[in-house]
């Protein structure tokens, strides 16, 4: 048609072109944790105090979390037409590294992330001399 660059679509374009095609979003395997919001509530309050009590600022507040990396792990959801049924579920990888991230509330101090994994010298880091990470087994 004589129109150069690439196609760009939007999210309603593409809601639209979903509905109109019967495509829907299926969960392959499921299950969430529901958050107990009492609880959190009085965290944030109890937290809020704390740092007006200490004068604590931005820079000096971190957090840190741990999360798990499941690598050769295929998608939880897919896409289907609406006149397929469930989909059946298969056996998940259980390939994991263990991962812990750590920043300050200002982000201004990004912690070295920190990797567990199931093996003391892994195969893939034979040639490796340098690693962003700290890995350990």
């Amino acid at each position: 048609m004589g129109e150069e660059g690439a196609c760009q679509f939007s999210d309603d374009w593409l809601h639209r072109f979903k509905v109109r095609h019967g495509i829907r979003k299926l969960d392959i395997s499921g299950g969430s944790k529901s958050a107990n919001l009492p609880s959190a509530e009085e965290f944030v309050d109890r937290f809020a105090k704390i740092v007006e009590e200490h004068h604590l600022m931005s820079e000096q507040i971190y957090n840190a979390d741990e999360t798990g990396l499941f690598y050769r792990c295929l998608p939880r959801t897919t896409l289907a037409s609406e006149s397929e049924g469930d989909v059946k579920g298969f056996k998940q990888s259980k390939d994991r590294l263990t991962v812990l991230c750590c920043t300050n509330m200002a982000g201004t101090h990004k912690v070295k992330l920190f990797m567990v994994g199931k093996h003391k010298k892994p195969r893939c880091f034979k040639n490796v001399n340098y690693l962003p990470v700290d890995y350990r087994n």
